[in-house]
């Protein structure tokens, strides 16, 4: 599975317009998830940092109550799938042009990520978050993106974070590291 954020996004809502899930935020137009909001909005700008938006590669998404297509921006990809109180997306972000990939997944309670460099990343960049997998729970993350510890591969590897902020801070430090290196 692979899908643009926003074409996944678009169908939970339908699935999910009549239904008083809880821990599902509701809105004046019905159901969102904020995690998804947070990713596409807050994270994708980390990520994207430094292209024009009109740069970036479009999709289009039928919806039965438009006539034509809608054009949408990618921001990032849901590769898996999970459920924790409401199915929930397995988020992909890649930047190819500086090689590097992060899928994160969140269940209401801490965020899961895998990193991928083509360098080993400084452990001076990590300081200060638990690099301890033995925690983490990585539901939905397909297989090839589940990763030991940043001990056993610096360029290659998985760990959990607590809070929003802390992920935030961790892909900002990364893409910081990144883009002084390219």
């Amino acid at each position: 599975m692979k899908e643009q954020l926003q074409a996944w996004y678009l169908k939970w809502l339908n699935e999910n317009k009549n239904t008083d899930l809880m821990y599902v935020d509701r809105g004046q137009h019905g159901p969102y998830l904020e995690q998804v909001h947070f990713i596409r909005d807050t994270i994708a700008s980390l990520v994207f940092r430094g292209i024009p938006y009109e740069e970036l590669p479009t999709f289009e998404v039928e919806l039965s109550s438009e006539k034509h297509p809608i054009q949408y921006r990618v921001s990032a990809y849901v590769v898996g799938e999970h459920t924790s109180k409401s199915r929930l997306p397995v988020f992909m972000f890649e930047r190819e042009d500086l090689g590097v990939r992060f899928v994160i997944r969140y269940n209401f309670y801490d965020w899961n990520i895998s990193i991928e460099t083509l360098e080993d990343i400084p452990a001076d960049i990590l300081d200060g978050f638990n690099l301890d997998t033995a925690y983490c729970f990585f539901q939905g993350f397909p297989a090839e993106y589940r990763f030991k510890g940043y001990n056993e591969n610096n360029s290659k590897f998985s760990m959990c974070v607590g809070n929003s902020y802390a992920l935030y801070t961790l892909i900002w430090l990364i893409m910081r590291w990144v883009r002084k290196e390219r």
